[in-house]
């Protein structure tokens, strides 16, 4: 991001926790930002336009600190508990963004806005599920839904908190505190297997619209290039490495954050087989994106 851009949004945060949206005008964030007017009109259009920026700026900072830790190789509660630890800090470091949402009830959104804030929260429940998933196995597979609602809804209670009667609890201990209480609730499900309250089925395809992991957010594209590899691969008799290259790919394209220089090293095992350049390249052009 350019300096000046990066600017103009810290300078938006400042003004939109201070002043609210609406009530901060683009003369005001110019003049904070030590620039002009019509400068600020180069880097962006609207208000409206700066606020999705801001929401942006925010989100893949977080994204980013989350792939550093997918990265190591820790036991799933501990790198839950890890990622949340941090994810809190991230929050409270930023508190000026969160008032910013927050003290406005009804914030000026364009449906470009109102898409990714829901995007945001879709995902926020996928990456829930997904490590609560990892916890504690098949064992509460039925359950996994309730579980996923009723951890957000202590998290977010626990977050007001902190934010809006600024207390100071320990980081660590709340998020320790937090899935100690996710036990008990599990433990209850197993003792006396009630129904669950929300069926998967449904709650999936509602979901499944608004998946976008990095396998999904190429609009498939990378999922065919891959099918059209295997057929491929079909026409030579030798295939069995080929094979085990596209499944290690594909896997690859279902963590939560794929590694680009593992699936572009894996890719050059069929560079020396011009039928494949032209896959390879997409390929290797979509995951710079």
């Amino acid at each position: 991001m350019k300096d000046k851009k990066e600017l103009i949004i810290k300078a938006g945060i400042k003004l939109f926790a201070q002043k609210g949206v609406s009530a901060t005008s683009i003369q005001e964030i110019a003049t904070e930002s030590g620039i002009s007017k019509g400068a600020f009109y180069l880097h962006f259009k609207s208000k409206d336009e700066l606020l999705l920026s801001i929401f942006k700026y925010y989100y893949e900072d977080i994204k980013h600190n989350f792939a550093k830790i997918d990265e190591m190789n820790l036991p799933p509660r501990e790198k839950f508990q890890l990622v949340l630890t941090e994810l809190i800090k991230s929050f409270l470091s930023h508190r000026e963004f969160i008032i910013m949402q927050t003290r406005e009830q009804a914030l000026p959104k364009t449906e470009e806005v109102k898409e990714f804030l829901y995007q945001m929260v879709m995902e926020n429940h996928l990456f829930i599920y997904t490590n609560l998933q990892a916890i504690y196995g098949e064992k509460v597979h039925d359950y996994l839904w309730d579980l996923t609602i009723s951890f957000d809804g202590l998290f977010q209670a626990y977050l007001k908190i902190i934010f809006f009667e600024e207390s100071s609890i320990n980081v660590e201990k709340l998020v320790s505190s937090l899935l100690q209480r996710t036990d008990y609730i599990v433990e209850g499900f197993l003792r006396d297997s009630p129904a669950p309250l929300i069926e998967e089925e449904k709650i999936n395809l509602a979901m499944s619209k608004f998946k976008t992991n990095f396998f999904q957010t190429k609009d498939e594209s990378i999922e065919d290039l891959l099918k059209a590899m295997r057929k491929e691969v079909d026409n030579y008799d030798d295939n069995e490495s080929f094979l085990i290259s596209l499944e290690v790919i594909e896997e690859e394209f279902k963590r939560e954050h794929p590694r680009k220089p593992v699936i572009s090293g894996i890719l050059s095992n069929f560079q020396e087989y011009p039928s494949f350049e032209k896959y390879i390249n997409k390929i290797n052009n979509l995951i710079k994106k």
